[in-house]
């Protein structure tokens, strides 16, 4: 409902203020490798939070040494997909 939609229109907000935040104050880091990396900081809490939180036993993670860009390239492409 609302009130989700709220919630993401604040993370959305809060994003952009640190993508411009930190691009601002960085040379040479474009705000689409800022952006890459709040996105894999976020997978990476929402992991950790998995693990101490959930009743799961078991958690399958990438291993790769391109895992990371792998993660960060599919969160960019699940947000540029067309909404139905």
């Amino acid at each position: 409902g609302q009130g989700i939609a709220r919630q993401r229109q604040a993370i959305i907000e809060g994003l952009k203020t640190s993508v411009e935040s930190f691009t601002e104050s960085t040379q040479g880091i474009s705000s689409k490798d800022v952006m890459e990396l709040l996105l894999i900081t976020q997978h990476f809490d929402t992991v950790k939070d998995l693990a101490s939180t959930s009743k799961s036993q078991t958690i399958f993670i990438p291993h790769n040494p391109g895992a990371v860009g792998e993660i960060a390239q599919e969160i960019m492409s699940s947000l540029k997909a067309p909404k139905e």
